[in-house]
């Protein structure tokens, strides 16, 4: 009984740890598209005093599915949706300890999902077409980093560039 309670205990600090990553995950995919707002439309970089930041966009947009296609009205499941199915067959053979075959037979089980088709949506949603309620189709950005070597690019007085930011002052340390 102990152990099936500990076991419980652990199942829930899992279930948590598992939504506070989740909800990090998406602070920070909110953060880069952030920054990408607030960047000038010229400049995709981000350069401090050692580091300088990239923000790249990925190649594919990302779809954000919220609802199950299950409750999609039957055209938008038409649309935006795949079928897939998954055959196994199963064989089993009964021998005796002899080797002697005494029953063989197959027994084929079939799964089918629906999923949500991505391309479908994607296009869909370049189109400028109406997505399923629960969709959403985002561009994501990947960040890269560069260390910068040598003497620092940043001035100490204000820059006319409002992508570059001030060096910090070493007397503050």
């Amino acid at each position: 009984e102990d152990a099936l309670e500990r076991i419980k205990k652990e199942g829930d600090l899992i279930t948590q740890s598992k939504r506070h990553h989740e909800s990090q995950l998406r602070s920070l995919k909110g953060l880069l598209n952030y920054l990408r707002r607030v960047l000038p439309l010229d400049s995709n970089k981000i350069t401090g005093r050692n580091y300088q930041f990239t923000l790249v966009k990925k190649k594919e947009l990302t779809v954000e599915v919220s609802t199950d296609p299950e409750f999609w009205h039957t055209t938008e499941r038409e649309l935006y949706c795949v079928e897939e199915t998954i055959t196994t067959t199963k064989r089993v053979v009964l021998r005796s300890m002899s080797g002697e075959v005494l029953d063989e037979r197959t027994e084929p089980k079939t799964t089918t999902k629906v999923l949500p088709n991505l391309d479908a949506i994607r296009s869909a949603y370049q189109e400028g077409r109406q997505l399923p309620h629960g969709v959403k189709v985002v561009q994501e950005y990947s960040v890269r980093s560069k260390r910068i070597f040598g003497e620092p690019r940043v001035e100490m007085v204000s820059s006319e560039y409002p992508d570059e930011l001030l060096r910090e002052d070493s007397s503050a340390n």
